[in-house]
């Protein structure tokens, strides 16, 4: 790993200003009445532009559906109405902003090697700016909580008895209990993160952080609506994904002056983290697009469609964006005027996602075309989230078939991996056993069985067969895929340099095939 320079732990020491022309980032702070404001270069300055930009999105957006328009019955008053939606644009920019730099600190900033655990100077000053941004993440969670029990009950915060039914909406509603232990879990990440300067809490802090946004998942529509399962689970990786590619982003760009020498590498180790974020945003938005529009003709026809192909064009833009950068601006990053380059993108990136933003509040906010309420005249089909499927038998147990999209974009990406792994082999000049790729792909098509066929149907419903369903993922779905010895596919490519497949194959004394012979 990459070395870092500066202090491994502690505030970074108090430095002149640099002469004129000797460091191009440097800016001079700001004297003002006996006030000093910190300096700030023009990615910065953007980048805090990006959150009033969200709040204005949002609040056009919930005017485009009506949603701000008063109540004729129980309104909440105007405070309630729009604060509700600057209070989750606050919430959701924070959040991001500290899962993406707890991220880039346990995971992709260079660390020190002089003190074993501890935190380089680049995850330090990652880990401090986490924190703060937690502590916004918490306010806002906490004026959430309030401005939603306004929403629900239709009090303004200045009638008598708010209060009380604010304790009450926290501690006995679903939804406001499930905000609560977020708020709670959002206070541990906070707690965790202060003044940490082990590697192994940073960690913690990040899978804190991560929990939090569980049960944001668990509080929505998606969580009563038909299809829940499907619902949950895809709003929950999509808040995963895009919480980390923007806050990881937004990091990169405020952390750039701190990692210097070492920014290619960073970038690098951050375009695979993107990379992937992006695949699970394009995928899980996709997913709950199909649940929420009756059809392709909703994205133009109603007001929600209209905000969802705005977040549509936004995602290709990013993922031009992205292309670029992983084509152009990273080969590039050492040469003259490569961190700028880098910046200027990266900051154009992070405005679009600030919008899809507060297009994403806005649609939290309005009711899509496809009513979300659960079904109320089947309780068995309220209780699933799908038809309740006929008597079971052998062949419907083989031929049954409801999509848990989750576990079918994880058995899609195994297969797509080992396959994209033997053919980088078979182009090298090695061989892999046609065998071994038959046996994994049996295991994803079992791991997809277990849990989208007949096993993962009929195990909703019967005791028996959800304990076949276990019984499945346990051992039908390990056997195959340890006889396709991913290990050792995921090692060959490690063969220094000079190694015929031929001479290694025989017996080659590297390391990486001594310890994948016996796998």
């Amino acid at each position: 790993m990459t070395t870092d320079s500066r202090p491994d732990t502690g505030p970074p020491r108090a430095t002149s200003d640099p002469a004129p022309g000797t460091t191009p980032d440097a800016r001079p702070d700001v004297q003002v009445d006996g006030f000093q404001l910190p300096s700030l270069r023009p990615a910065e300055l953007v980048l805090l532009a990006c959150l009033p930009l969200a709040v204005v999105v949002a609040i056009a957006g919930v005017a485009l559906t009506g949603e701000l328009a008063p109540r004729l019955l129980m309104d909440p008053g105007a405070v309630v109405r729009f604060g509700l939606p600057v209070a989750r644009v606050v919430h959701d920019g924070a959040a991001a902003l500290t899962l993406g730099l707890l991220v880039l600190a346990a995971a992709v900033l260079p660390g020190q090697g002089r003190l074993p655990g501890a935190v380089s100077y680049a995850q330090w000053t990652a880990t401090r700016w986490a924190t703060r941004a937690a502590a916004v993440w918490l306010a806002a969670a906490v004026a959430v909580i309030v401005l939603t029990t306004g929403n629900s009950v239709g009090m303004a915060p200045t009638e008598p008895g708010f209060w009380a039914q604010v304790r009450y909406y926290a501690t006995g509603i679903e939804l406001g209990q499930f905000l609560s232990v977020s708020a709670l879990l959002v206070a541990a990440a906070l707690v965790t993160s202060a003044g940490a300067r082990r590697v192994g809490r940073v960690g913690a802090a990040a899978v804190l952080a991560l929990a939090a946004l569980l049960p944001v998942a668990l509080s929505g529509h998606a969580a009563g609506s038909d299809e829940h399962l499907n619902a949950v689970n895809s709003l929950l990786v999509h808040l995963v994904a895009v919480t980390v590619w923007v806050g990881g982003l937004a990091g990169l760009v405020l952390l750039r002056p701190r990692v210097r020498t070492a920014l290619p590498a960073v970038v690098a180790r951050y375009s695979v983290v993107a990379a992937w974020c992006f695949a699970g945003a394009a995928f899980s938005g996709v997913v709950n697009a199909s649940l929420r529009l009756g059809s392709p003709a909703d994205l133009v026809t109603t007001s929600y469609g209209l905000l969802l192909t705005g977040k549509v064009v936004a995602l290709v833009l990013l993922g031009v964006a992205g292309w670029v950068q992983r084509r152009r601006v990273i080969p590039r990053l050492d040469g003259p005027g490569g961190g700028r380059a880098f910046a200027r993108l990266a900051v154009g990136e992070v405005v679009v996602m600030a919008a899809t933003f507060g297009a994403s509040v806005a649609l939290s906010r309005s009711a899509p075309p496809v009513p979300q309420d659960p079904v109320t005249y089947d309780v068995r089909h309220s209780l699933l989230g799908f038809p309740y499927p006929e008597p079971v038998s052998l062949s419907r147990m083989i031929t049954s078939f409801h999509p848990d999209w989750l576990f079918l974009g994880i058995a899609a990406c195994l297969a797509g991996l080992y396959v994209a792994a033997v053919v980088r082999l078979r182009r090298r000049g090695d061989r892999w056993p046609a065998g071994r790729t038959v046996m994994w792909l049996l295991g994803c098509v079992a791991l997809a069985w277990a849990t989208s066929g007949g096993a993962g149907v009929y195990g909703s419903v019967h005791f028996s067969t959800h304990m076949v369903q276990h019984m499945a993922l346990m051992m039908f779905v390990p056997l195959p895929s340890r006889s396709a010895r991913p290990s050792a596919s995921r090692c060959a490519p490690c063969r220094p340099a000079g190694t015929t497949p031929a001479g290694r194959a025989s017996g080659s004394s590297s390391s990486c095939t001594r310890g994948t012979r016996g796998s």
